[in-house]
């Protein structure tokens, strides 16, 4: 472990050595942002997956609930990487580091790997209606799980960006903007949330958090997991692959993100009922991630301009973009989402 990391992150790497047998000349990062994930390799030469992540992202409480979620999914033939015990045969370990608590957590690694969008070759119908059938595969599974005592996952409006508004943005995001996200939040609150339509999802689906390999997509990072819409699942792809101007597939239109939907859609059908009445809600839960990722950029910007690889001035033209969609109510994306 050559290079430093911010917020005890070190110590956190140390203490997960000793306490999952891992081989301390083996991190290797492989996303700093929101949490800080490393592949690393137990003694036995196992590739695991290290995650440390902050209190003042998550709670112990909170993690604790992904795990129990995560290890019954598991249990229940979902693909998705599992929490794996520590020598204590705890699955987190909290500990104070750099001036404050972090959480270190250690997960399978899982076969496959991660596919490019760019590539036509990679990012297929095929794959698009296997990631719908294990999304779906997911769902149903989570109707029948019970959180253990003491652990919790939060609903989707307890986010931790969210919990901030409107105040902890005011001077960051015009009134205007805070006062129509106000708008979309009263909306979906009066929704319903019946079991079959609302449940524990992933709530981050995107190319860079599943594998695939052998025609089954392998699911991980469920950090952002919370009680939410399933057509929520359905939709995240959406944003980074054929909206994101720093993200998106080059070249992308709102016929292309149709079809893909309609394939995942079509594979999510063999796993989870899906009505027209829950895909009705499908342009709102967009507008809702664009919300989130825009909360995020914009109360980070310099960050993310790094991060993200590109323009100060690419990066405001996209926040601009979103506030002018939110202030007008332009749609997100041109697509009629109850055809499918």
């Amino acid at each position: 472990m050559t290079r430093r990391h911010p917020n005890g992150v070190d110590e956190a790497l140390l203490r997960a050595s000793s306490l999952w047998g891992l081989d301390r000349g083996s991190f290797t990062l492989l996303r700093d942002g929101q949490n800080h994930v490393f592949s690393a390799r137990r003694d036995d030469n196992r590739k695991v997956i290290v995650r440390v992540t902050d209190d003042s992202h998550r709670s112990a409480a909170l993690i604790e609930g992904e795990l129990s979620w995560l290890a019954y999914l598991s249990a229940h033939g979902c693909a998705v990487s599992s929490p794996l015990p520590a020598s204590d045969d705890s699955l987190l370990t909290s500990l104070s580091a750099g001036g404050g608590q972090v959480h270190v957590v250690c997960f399978t690694y899982l076969d496959g790997s991660q596919v490019d969008p760019t590539d036509p070759r990679q990012w297929t119908p095929d794959l698009f209606a296997e990631l719908g059938r294990e999304l779906g595969r997911i769902h149903a599974v989570s109707e029948t799980f019970k959180p253990d005592p003491g652990s919790r996952r939060y609903a989707w409006d307890e986010e931790t960006e969210y919990r901030r508004l409107p105040d902890g943005f005011r001077g960051l995001v015009p009134d205007a903007v805070l006062d129509k996200i106000a708008g979309v939040f009263a909306r979906l609150r009066a929704q319903t949330t019946q079991p079959g339509a609302f449940g524990l999802i992933h709530s981050d689906i995107y190319a860079d958090n599943f594998f695939y390999g052998d025609g089954q997509v392998r699911l991980f990072d469920f950090d952002q997991a919370c009680y939410g819409w399933y057509v929520y699942d359905l939709i995240c792809p959406l944003y980074p692959h054929y909206i994101s101007p720093v993200a998106k597939i080059p070249g992308a239109t709102a016929a292309d993100a149709a079809a893909f939907f309609g394939h995942l859609v079509a594979g999510y059908r063999q796993t989870h009922v899906l009505t027209a009445e829950q895909l009705g809600l499908a342009d709102e839960l967009l507008r809702l991630k664009e919300i989130f990722v825009y909360l995020i950029l914009v109360e980070k910007f310099d960050q993310w301009v790094t991060t993200l690889g590109t323009s100060p001035e690419t990066l405001r033209g996209m926040l601009d973009t979103v506030e002018q969609r939110l202030i007008t109510g332009a749609p997100v994306l041109d697509v009629d989402f109850t055809r499918f």
